[in-house]
Parts: C-alpha cells; sequence; structure tokens
C-alpha cells in the first residue's frame, strides 16, 4: 500500500494528462499558435524591409563631408556658447567678490545639510561646518565638491584591486 508521500511524488511525476496537451514535450515548451503567428509576420516584415533596402547603408563621401561639416559648425557654436557663460560667469565673480562695490565680499547662509558632498567641501575647506559662506568659499566648496565627484567617479570605474 503506497503510503501519502508516494501518492503525491506519482502525482506529480506521474502527470495526468499527457506531455503534449501540457505543453511540454520532451522538456521542450511548445510555442502557442499566436506567438508562432506573430513571430513569423516580423520575419516576413523584417524581411521584406531588407528586400526594398530600407536597412541603413554607409555615407557617401558626399555625405560624409555634409555630417562633418555639421559637426564643426555645431562644435564651433559650442565653443562660443561656453566663452559667453565664462565672460558672465567672470562679471559675477567680479560683481561678488567685490560685494557689489562695496569692497566687501559678499557673504550668504546657505542650507547645505541635505546637500552631502558640499557639506563635506565645506568642511575640508574652512575646517568646521557652517552654513555662512562668503562667495569664494563657496565657489572654491564647489571646485572641491566637483574633484571630490570625479574622484569618486573614477573609483566607481576602477577595476582590479
Amino acid at each position: 500500500m503506497p503510503t501519502e508521500i508516494q501518492k503525491k511524488f506519482q502525482r506529480v511525476y506521474s502527470p495526468q494528462q499527457p506531455l503534449v496537451q501540457s505543453g511540454l514535450v520532451h522538456g521542450q515548451v511548445v510555442i502557442s499558435e499566436e506567438v508562432t503567428r506573430r513571430v513569423e509576420k516580423q520575419v516576413k516584415r523584417d524581411s521584406e524591409a531588407f528586400v526594398r533596402g530600407d536597412i541603413r547603408k554607409p555615407l557617401t563621401p558626399e555625405q560624409a563631408e555634409v555630417v562633418q561639416r555639421q559637426v564643426q559648425t555645431t562644435l564651433a557654436k559650442a565653443a562660443r556658447i561656453r566663452a559667453k557663460i565664462d565672460e558672465l560667469e567672470s562679471r559675477v565673480d567680479e560683481v561678488l567678490l567685490s560685494g557689489g562695490g562695496s569692497g566687501k565680499e559678499v557673504s550668504f547662509k546657505l542650507d547645505i545639510k541635505q546637500k552631502p558632498r558640499l557639506k563635506l567641501a565645506v568642511k575640508l575647506l574652512t575646517g568646521r561646518l557652517t552654513n555662512t559662506l562668503t562667495y569664494s568659499t563657496y565657489k572654491e566648496a564647489l571646485r572641491i565638491k566637483k574633484e571630490l565627484e570625479e574622484e569618486n567617479g573614477k573609483d566607481v570605474f576602477k577595476l582590479g584591486p
């Protein structure tokens, strides 16, 4: 007389329905007709696109030249924009470092509780935690923060010991 465990074992490993109906034949999943139709339809679309020539072709020398000119134009525009930003930044620096003409550098309060990297940079720069900064201290803290982030980024991608 088989035990309860043996009965359960037989039900699991001796299925009542044939394998073809359950979707398994010799350990392989039988793909439904709907999936087969979708795959065949996609293959047909892809092969028709290939025959029509809708696939990407390499650029001709003339097209490559046009693209190269567009790249150079874009790089030149980017350089002009960077120069304009640098000019505006130096004007802002000049005004804030001179205190707007008062001769005293501008200082301000900054809540850095939610900014751990900037907080660390201020602590490294001033030797203490403070939320009252001068403009030059703030700029230097931003520079240190950027260096810390770059160093952290390099550590992330560093391979090996």
